[in-house]
């Protein structure tokens, strides 16, 4: 058995600190510790995650790293243990970039909650964060019933006039200009997860059709021009299946994102 380069306990606590006890998945950001039921215990929902393995074999290892390396502060971000869980299991999605970039805002945003609680304890307009919202769907939502169209169709068939929404998106919102400063940005904490968690999607989604989609085909039977993917091979080849699969993960999540986030804006209030 490999061995693994393990965080030191003093490690463990920095980072559990530096996001104020909670879950960095900005989805999630549940407290990660709890009163038990006795005095004196207590409960520990959280885990301080690697983002890189800590040993070969493992989710995004880097064989490049050395071993103090693996158990820096700066090779770990803290989770909740379903996150921690779901970030090993679910490799293609949750990238290094990505965790790292968690790991950012969790600590931006428990450095703000630190220093103004009013955010934490949701002293704002909820009318206002609905509009800018309402708006932020608005760029959007046109991708829904073309995300539909392509899950149907195994991610074979995509229509191509979503290509310019989804680099609107990356252009409007991308991950460096997602911030406080961003005229859409929600202080509601639901929807800003479900947003950013959006525009994360949309950039991935776009990378795996500009880099892996064979051509761009006009298919007159169709009501929209779509870039087609390998349509005339039967057999797929292994490396083609687990990109299929990799696109249908991707647009099941923006898809379920997008309608999560539509049915929280339009409910009553």
């Amino acid at each position: 058995m490999a061995i693994r380069d393990e965080f030191s306990n003093r490690t463990r606590e920095i980072l559990r600190d530096r996001v104020g006890n909670r879950c960095s998945n900005p989805c999630c950001r549940i407290p990660t510790s709890a009163a038990g039921s006795m005095p004196g215990e207590r409960l520990n929902g959280g885990r301080a995650a690697h983002i890189c393995a800590a040993a070969p074999g493992g989710p995004r290892y880097n064989p490049n790293m050395t071993p103090d390396e693996r158990r820096n502060i700066n090779n770990g971000i803290w989770l909740c243990e379903r996150c921690a869980s779901t970030i090993d299991q679910d490799v293609f999605v949750h990238t290094v970039e990505l965790l790292n970039h968690w790991k950012r805002r969790a600590e931006d945003q428990g450095l703000k909650e630190y220093q103004a609680p009013q955010l934490e304890n949701g002293s704002f307009n909820i009318r206002e964060e609905i509009e800018k919202a309402k708006k932020f769907l608005e760029f959007s939502s046109p991708l829904l019933n073309d995300l539909i169209y392509s899950i149907n169709e195994n991610g074979r068939y995509y229509p191509s006039r979503d290509l310019h929404v989804l680099q609107h998106i990356g252009v409007r919102f991308g991950i460096h200009g997602w911030n406080t400063n961003n005229p859409l940005w929600s202080y509601h904490p639901q929807f800003s997860a479900a947003q950013e968690y959006i525009i994360q999607l949309c950039e991935g989604l776009g990378r795996e059709f500009r880099h892996n989609y064979s051509y761009p085909r006009a298919m007159w039977s169709q009501p929209v021009n779509v870039i087609v993917y390998k349509p005339d091979i039967v057999i797929l080849r292994d490396i083609d299946h687990k990109y299929l699969n990799n696109i249908a993960l991707l647009q099941i999540t923006l898809f379920d994102t997008l309608s999560r986030l539509r049915d929280w804006v339009y409910r009553p209030w």
